[in-house]
């Protein structure tokens, strides 16, 4: 396989498949084999509905951002052919990208409004990973992909690289995996550096907003170490009680519309 037929196939479709299936793997986990975590029913329903849902609904806005791609394509400083090498070069400025992304996602209320849905879960596992907004295409982050494109890589390479990020970032929603290799932790984003960003305590917010390569909090100050016990002292997501998706997403984004 090319890396045109790659950046080609269906990922969405693979990816959701590869999501229910570590999802089974973890409740199994959790509930046969004593593995640590949690993952309440009504918790984890919501989060998986959330996401079902996001799916059509941010699809049926992508046209805001696969039109301005398409748009500002003309307008390419050079055009890259699609090999594995501009692909791997891809992915990791799209990395540097989605930090961006993620950081003004955190400080700015209008995108914020959006992300919270993400960050309302008191439990940390997979189904969390689920949480998305349903209107990341009228926040204006998804235009940072445009440098990446006015340099020359393929629109729709940039747009894979998207979601094989997102598809990775999927991981690192659990507990049952604690600390990996010294230098795995060193390079990558891994759950006990994200479980730092999940965490509400005050030393840990704004903090580890990394997708896949953790060097961008390392570079930019915003690294959080995870504490030695692993977990332990950390409290996870926002104070939210009611579990219903719609009541979720719309009661956390309409203060953010009020005076």
């Amino acid at each position: 396989m090319t890396a045109s037929d790659f950046i080609q196939s269906n990922i969405g479709l693979y990816s959701a498949l590869f999501f229910f299936l570590l999802l089974g793997i973890e409740l199994a986990a959790i509930k046969l084999w004593r593995a640590r975590g949690k993952m309440p029913a009504k918790d984890a329903l919501t989060g998986i509905a959330t996401g079902l849902l996001s799916d059509p609904i941010n699809g049926f806005s992508a046209f805001i951002t696969l039109g301005i791609l398409a748009m500002v394509a003309p307008f390419q400083v050079y055009s890259l052919p699609v090999t594995a090498g501009t692909f791997l070069l891809c992915f990791f400025l799209d990395d540097l990208r989605f930090y961006c992304h993620h950081r003004v996602a955190h400080r700015v209320r209008w995108v914020w409004a959006m992300h919270v849905v993400h960050h309302s879960s008191e439990e940390y596992n997979l189904a969390v990973a689920l949480r998305q907004g349903w209107t990341k295409h009228f926040t204006g982050t998804m235009l940072f992909k445009i440098p990446l494109v006015l340099v020359g890589f393929d629109p729709v390479m940039v747009t894979f690289c998207g979601v094989l990020n997102a598809t990775y970032q999927f991981m690192l929603h659990t507990e049952t995996v604690n600390k990996l290799p010294r230098w795995v932790e060193f390079l990558f984003n891994t759950p006990a550096h994200h479980r730092v960003h999940h965490a509400n305590n005050p030393r840990y917010l704004d903090s580890n907003y990394a997708g896949t390569f953790i060097i961008w909090d390392r570079l930019f100050g915003t690294y959080t170490q995870s504490p030695q016990d692993g977990h332990s002292q950390m409290k996870i997501g926002l104070q939210w009680q009611d579990l219903r998706p719609t009541r979720l997403i719309w009661s956390l984004a309409l203060p953010f519309f009020r005076k």
